[in-house]
């Protein structure tokens, strides 16, 4: 864990609200593993007061550029909005643990932002030969950045958009259930999105029956585990439960452990 300035090599536009940066900083980008984020403060002053998590989309070693995929929901990410090429942003990271590899073939699951961690992984898993499918789901087609400048041409990507304006029509749960019951089984299903998504993947895996990791999306303050503000419960093999921090055990928790998607999905 590095507290540093990163430089803004590149910012870009992408989609609907959403845009990426490019950002120099060697020790983050040569360290950071899929899965991981950085811990970002928005402004010199006092407000906002606590920094702001991202995941980490990408990262060049050789070059010490890293990449983010950041998408305006709030006055955090609008502030972040206004920065410029050539600007430096106060950054803190690469913070809290990955994902693992498993059995492949894998299927990477994104909805919306949460893309972000899985470019990550997909470009990681493709540079060690592994079978990738790659789901991507948005609301609408407007909603949708472009992955193709950011996976590997080896990788096979399955759009979805409920509305039907972009690949599969329906949520990308659905596309994903269809693809396995037409016989395309996965050995390990890693995914990052909304939390009804990661649900409907519990719920389906009732019958699939398939290794699961789930980065999960929480609010943090501290980003280092002091605060415990973002402690989800977790089952542990012995049958009790405890609470591990999203920041530092996590964000990425084996599925079946997570005590509230299997407590919903009991209701």
């Amino acid at each position: 864990m590095f507290l540093t300035t990163a430089h803004v090599r590149k910012k870009e536009t992408v989609a609907q609200n959403c845009f990426t940066l490019s950002l120099h900083e060697e020790k983050i980008a040569s360290h950071c593993t899929p899965g991981q984020f950085v811990h970002v403060r928005l402004s010199a002053g006092y407000d906002p007061f606590l920094r702001r998590p991202f995941s980490i989309a990408a990262a060049d070693p050789a070059e010490g550029v890293f990449r983010l995929l950041i998408q305006v929901v709030g006055e955090g990410t609008r502030l972040l909005q206004r920065i410029q090429e050539g600007q430096t942003l106060d950054c803190l990271g690469p913070l809290g643990s990955g994902f693992i590899p498993g059995e492949a073939p894998y299927f990477l699951v994104a909805g919306g932002i949460g893309a972000a961690p899985l470019i990550f992984l997909a470009q990681a898993l493709s540079k060690q030969n592994q079978p990738v499918r790659y789901y991507y789901g948005t609301a609408s087609a407007a909603e949708r950045v472009s992955l193709h400048a950011w996976l590997p041409t080896a990788i096979e990507q399955i759009d979805a958009t409920e509305d039907g304006s972009k690949g599969f029509s329906g949520r990308v749960t659905a596309a994903v259930n269809r693809d396995i019951l037409q016989g395309k089984k996965p050995g390990q299903i890693m995914a990052c999105g909304p939390q009804a998504m990661l649900q409907e993947l519990v719920r389906l895996n009732a019958a699939w029956k398939v290794p699961m990791q789930f980065s999960l999306e929480e609010r943090m303050a501290c980003g280092t585990g002091a605060c415990q503000g973002c402690a989800v419960e977790i089952a542990e093999e012995t049958g009790a439960t405890n609470f591990l921090r999203v920041c530092r055990e996590g964000p990425v928790f084996e599925a079946h452990k997570v005590v509230e998607f299997h407590a919903n999905a009991s209701n």
